[in-house]
Parts: C-alpha cells; structure tokens; sequence
C-alpha cells in the first residue's frame, strides 16, 4: 500500500504564515507533528467537557466562541477544561480574530509541547484558505506514464503504449506554440469534484527525452 500523505506542522507555518499571518504565540514544540487529515476542527464541544468524540489530529481552530466562553469560567475551571482537552496529541492550535489566549491556555500548551499560532484573520477565513492548502496536500492522486500540454489553457493528456511517440508528439504541439507541463511522467490530482490538475515529476520538471535526440530543455529551447 502506498504512504499515507501528511504535512507537517512546520510545513503548514512556511507555507502559509504569510498568507494569513500566522505567528507562534508560545513555542514550535509540536512542529514536528504530522497533520493527516484535511478537515479543520473547533473544539468548543470538547472545552464544555464532552471528549468522547474528540478530533483530537485535527488541527484546531479556537475564534471568538471558544474564547468568550473561556472567560465565562473561573481560573480553576478554565484550568481543569483547558486541561481536559490539551492532553490529547494535538498537532497544533491556531487562535483567530487577534484572540488573546488565556494564561492558562498557554500554560498548559507548554506543558503538553503544542504550538499555539495567532491571526488576525476571522475563523470562517482561516478555515477557507487553510482547507484550500491542505486539499492540495491530501487530494487523490495518481501518476501516469504520458505527457500533459496545455492547449489553449486547456490540459491535453497523450497517452499510449511505451515508443508510440508520446514525446514526438507532445514536441510537435511545443514548436507550435503550446506549453509543456509534464512528459513521461504525469502527476494528476483530483483538486474539486470535476477537476483534475496535472503536474510534473520534480526531477524531470521541464526536461523530455526524444527517441533519436536524447534529453531537450523545452525551456532553453523554446522559452
């Protein structure tokens, strides 16, 4: 069976601390953590007390709900639901709406090695464009062995048999103004529910190799 894919809590922070201005509040002692699921959750149920169906994987999300009912509660109650639900392995926290966390939140973060994140952004926000990156990360994917062109903004998959003149005919479509996004090895991935996005291999990138010519760059050659 193939590797499950995952994304750390190191790559979630690189890839998107700029986009919506994440910043760590406490520590990065869960930045190792893998992320394995796509789905984002918010814990409010769980700070009430009711664990049993608990996310706990998930990254979570704590908005202006969670906070305001936080600060209902006295220090010790906080401390003793803050504690209830931080003991799980979360990978990672992330505060929302210029929140800020109760001592207590951070406290025991500390204790358990979770990263707690900030932003100014609103929770309906953060949750849109972190489901974006990770449906990126976690879409069905499949390699092919063929050659993706995009035709006039369109993906034109060329498939066949090994030596049928995939590559002959992908550099035709090239010289005659079309643009290579992958040969021989196509990586596609089911991004929505009618699209299908292809990609190149990394070490390949944009390189092919014609029967008769050896390996060309498209890019050097055709720009």
């Amino acid at each position: 069976a193939e590797p499950k894919p995952f994304v750390t809590v190191s790559d979630l922070y690189e890839k998107n601390r700029h986009r919506v201005s994440l910043k760590v509040i406490n520590n990065k002692a869960s930045f190792a953590k893998k992320i394995i699921e796509k789905e984002i959750h918010r814990p409010a149920l769980a700070l009430s007390g009711f664990v049993k169906v608990f996310t706990y994987w998930r990254i979570q999300i704590i908005g202006n709900t969670e906070i305001e009912y936080l600060k209902t509660l006295d220090s010790e109650k906080r401390y003793n639901v803050i504690s209830a639900v931080l003991v799980f392995e979360i990978p990672c926290i992330i505060i929302t709406s210029h929140n800020k966390p109760p001592k207590e939140l951070v406290d025991i973060a500390n204790q358990n090695k979770i990263t707690l994140f900030s932003t100014p952004f609103s929770t309906t926000t953060i949750v849109q464009y972190l489901s974006e990156y990770l449906e990126t990360i976690f879409a069905p994917q499949v390699i092919v062995h063929s050659s993706l062109v995009d035709v006039y903004g369109v993906g034109l998959l060329i498939t066949g048999r090994s030596a049928v003149g995939k590559s002959e005919l992908t550099l035709a479509l090239i010289e005659r103004g079309h643009q290579l996004v992958a040969d021989d090895v196509v990586h596609i991935k089911k991004t929505a529910t009618n699209i299908l996005q292809g990609s190149p291999n990394e070490a390949l990138n944009h390189h092919m190799e014609i029967r008769g010519l050896g390996i060309i760059d498209v890019r050097r050659m055709f720009g």
